[in-house]
């Protein structure tokens, strides 16, 4: 086994440095790639000796030192003399080979995260190399975790930083995003192509890198090293990329939807930090609603930031559409962004007290009422869709009282004058409010159609009267009425 100590005078004439990494781990690749070799030779001289009385006096009660098999023999004093502190000295004082090979893996494995060209080949072999010897959990998994906390840390900062003057602006935002979406990814193919163990299983490490809690515990080290992006390259920045300064512009530009806010949206699900998204969802849309409805402009006090009363409503209805957007393409329609949507209707709806019924009962009046000579099915399809979104704006009304004076008076002129579109819009709507507020809520309109119906069959009635009796009626055609 004398063959073993070769390996210290071949790694500590090639200590590691940025140049000379890989020649270090190359030249103890190859001494321990001949050093398997031979050692396969010998136990295959000695197979028979290993598998018979070995085998016998493998486990025994003496309480003497059991009998091990030669590979483990042989792995044993590689081992050993890979672990030896070295009585040279050199720029890294002294240290064992196995520290000096972890210290090349990590020079190599930042430069392969600098986007720099590496052997990748040697990486997974001297990784595997580790895993056989039993020294990856022990000597090479700890310091790869904290230099990478170290790494990430100080890069985050960096990146937060740059192009920036004390603040940052949205496209900054969301190219900060961009690129720790790309760090998770580049560390997930590392882990793939060279950082994992080659059996896979999971690894229990017993330390801390972060400032917040343990990362690592009986856990796999992709997931160890993607937790350790999370937490020193995202989590301290969090802050930063919820402030409504950067977030808002992003949640209002409906082509950033897809790709920058459902990303920030996975990204913080990744650490747990949806809640504080969705508080600034709310705050995001409870701002864009109040532009809206509140701001007064003109003399009249009822002009709203610049708009007539007719296009309130239907900026609502787009606003609102624009929010279910976000929620079904970006936030995965979870229920706590539908419950931020549902308190923002609440509180933009009701800040301007009853004139919002006001405002939806006159729009309600204008899909009902018909135009240019227009009716039934020539509008009826236009007129549907906006009743079912006009329904989603009611149900967050409180004064809905005040809808119900002003829907019912708008409903009398239209049936008394014949302006509706749809007799059958009507009553679909009616049922709506019907289904929402109860039957004593839609009693005196019903009592309307009621009255319409019974004056036709009147009407009719009469007419038919009238023809039997012609005396009823003039030359000129008119009727008499006694």
């Amino acid at each position: 086994m004398e063959f073993a100590g070769t390996v210290s005078t071949i790694a500590y004439s090639t200590m590691p440095t940025p140049s000379t990494a890989e020649t270090l781990l190359s030249a103890v690749h190859n001494v321990y790639t001949g050093y398997t070799e031979y050692l396969f030779f010998v136990r295959s001289i000695f197979l028979y000796l290993d598998r018979s009385f070995v085998l016998q006096h493998s486990v025994n009660n003496s309480g003497t030192e059991k009998i091990r098999p030669l590979w483990e023999v042989g792995i044993e004093s590689f081992r050993r003399h890979l672990t030896q502190k070295s009585n040279k000295t050199s720029c890294y004082e002294t240290v064992s080979v196995a520290e000096a090979i972890v210290s090349a893996l990590l020079t190599l494995i930042e430069r392969d995260r600098d986007g720099e060209i590496v052997d990748r080949a040697l990486l997974r072999d001297t990784v595997r190399m580790l895993c056989e010897l039993h020294l990856y959990r022990a000597m090479f998994v700890p310091p790869l975790l904290e230099t990478s906390a170290l790494y990430y840390g100080k890069e985050g900062v960096r990146v937060m930083e740059a192009g920036s003057s004390g603040e940052l602006g949205c496209s900054d935002v969301s190219g900060f995003l961009k690129h720790v979406e790309m760090r998770l990814d580049q560390c997930h193919e590392a882990c793939l192509e060279y950082l994992e163990g080659y059996d896979g299983t999971a690894k229990k490490v017993c330390t801390q890198f972060s400032n917040s809690e343990p990362i690592i515990a009986h856990i796999g080290i992709r997931k160890a090293l993607l937790s350790v992006v999370e937490e020193n390259l995202l989590r301290p920045h969090v802050g930063v990329i919820l402030d409504p300064k950067n977030c808002f512009s992003l949640l209002q530009d409906k082509s950033r939807v897809t790709p920058d806010v459902r990303r920030m949206y996975l990204l913080l699900n990744r650490i747990g930090h949806t809640r504080e998204l969705k508080t600034t969802f709310y705050q995001y849309a409870r701002f864009s609603g109040m532009e809206i409805v509140q701001e007064k402009a003109g003399t009249t006090g009822s002009s709203i930031s610049g708009l007539n009363e007719k296009e309130i409503v239907p900026r609502l209805l787009e606003w609102k559409t624009g929010l279910n957007y976000l929620l079904q393409e970006a936030f995965d329609s979870q229920d706590q962004f539908n419950a931020a949507i549902k308190d923002s209707l609440e509180t933009v709806l009701n800040v301007r007290g009853s004139k919002m019924s006001e405002w939806l009962a006159k729009y309600v009046d204008g899909a009902l009422r018909a135009r240019g000579g227009k009716t039934g099915d020539a509008i009826g399809e236009d007129a549907e869709t906006a009743l079912e979104e006009v329904m989603v704006l009611f149900r967050h009304l409180h004064s809905k009282d005040v809808f119900e004076a002003f829907y019912q008076k708008d409903l009398a002129k239209r049936l008394l004058h014949s302006k509706s579109s749809s007799i059958d819009l009507e009553r679909a709507f009616l049922s709506k409010l019907k289904a929402e507020c109860g039957t004593g809520y839609t009693s005196k309109m019903e009592g309307m159609f009621k009255d319409m119906e019974l004056s036709r069959d009147i009407m009719s009635q009469y007419n038919d009267h009238a023809r039997e009796n012609k005396s009823l009626i003039d030359p000129s055609g008119n009727f008499f009425f006694v």
